[in-house]
């Protein structure tokens, strides 16, 4: 054995560096080791205060000396039971959670929203983030779905929208927030749109007969992305390689690019000389591609 691993006591004399030492039987080891005490964490803010009633929401907590603790871990407490998932530190200010559960399995049944009867955080041996109060955070039902037909199976022809049927697909959470939303046929994703009681499904390009699978949450993740990507589409270069990059796919297609388009161009709306600057330079890079090849008129523009 060559090490010993200890739990520190609370420190007796409040803040800053302490002398250790070990004493094995009768024997006393002293060395010039020092140990410091600091602040403990603090929480100020938990970003969303809401979850479905299965949990695993991504959450975002910030407050102070977040990153000192080596296994931080959210809980609540609900009917006498409790319930924890896991939280991992980003900096000294944030740590992201996932939402622990509010029951032990998925209960589809479970249709009124719920507070638990106590939220809170384990940081080591910090009791006073124990019972957390400074949060109305509540669980909305889970989401449920229909059986796709009486048998369970649907026949559909290729290319046709596949269409799920159900409730609670939207919480009604504050600021518009949703769930993510990603449905595999089989193994193969399908481009969702969401409404508050069915989902649409383009389905892909497949033959035979495959399982349908939903999977839901996500939702704080796709936020931020959606905010970067925001952020991206302001640079001309990335915005540029990302239409030619798109453009050179086989399977994007003439609706896809109207679609694409016309979602670039809603992101653009307050910048209008940014947008019309990119257009210019895609649409004389298109005149110069089919220059080389005069036997071949391109139509240029779309209404």
């Amino acid at each position: 054995m060559n090490e010993i691993v200890c739990v520190s006591a609370p420190s007796a004399h409040g803040l800053g560096a302490v002398h250790v030492s070990v004493s094995v039987d009768r024997a006393q080891l002293e060395q010039t080791l020092v140990f410091e005490y600091i602040d403990d964490p603090k929480v100020q803010h938990i970003e969303p205060e809401w979850s479905i009633a299965s949990g695993h929401t991504p959450l975002t907590v910030t407050g102070s000396n977040l990153d000192v603790i080596q296994e931080p871990r959210i809980r609540v407490k609900y009917n006498g039971k409790e319930f924890v998932n896991v939280c991992k530190a980003v900096n000294a200010t944030a740590l992201a959670c996932l939402a622990p559960p509010l029951t032990p399995e998925y209960r589809p049944g479970l249709d009124a929203v719920e507070r638990p009867d106590e939220f809170g955080f384990i940081f080591n041996n910090v009791q006073s983030l124990l019972v957390y109060n400074d949060t109305k955070f509540i669980y909305y039902p889970n989401p449920t779905f229909e059986l796709l037909s009486p048998t369970g199976v649907l026949e559909q022809k290729p290319g046709s929208p596949i269409i799920l049927k159900g409730r609670n697909l939207c919480p009604p959470a504050p600021g518009g927030a949703k769930l993510n939303y990603t449905v595999l046929i089989g193994e193969t994703p399908c481009a969702v749109t969401v409404s508050e009681t069915q989902l649409l499904c383009e389905p892909p390009n497949l033959t035979g007969q495959h399982k349908v699978m939903v999977q839901g949450n996500g939702q704080q993740s796709v936020e931020k992305a959606l905010k970067l990507f925001a952020q991206l589409i302001n640079n001309k270069v990335f915005l540029l390689t990302f239409i030619r990059t798109l453009e050179l796919q086989r399977s994007f297609s003439m609706r896809d690019r109207g679609n694409v388009a016309s979602l670039i161009m809603t992101g653009l709306q307050g910048k209008l000389e940014y947008a019309t600057d990119v257009l210019k330079q895609l649409l004389s890079d298109l005149i110069e591609k089919n220059l080389e090849n005069k036997n071949h008129p391109k139509l240029l523009l779309r209404r």
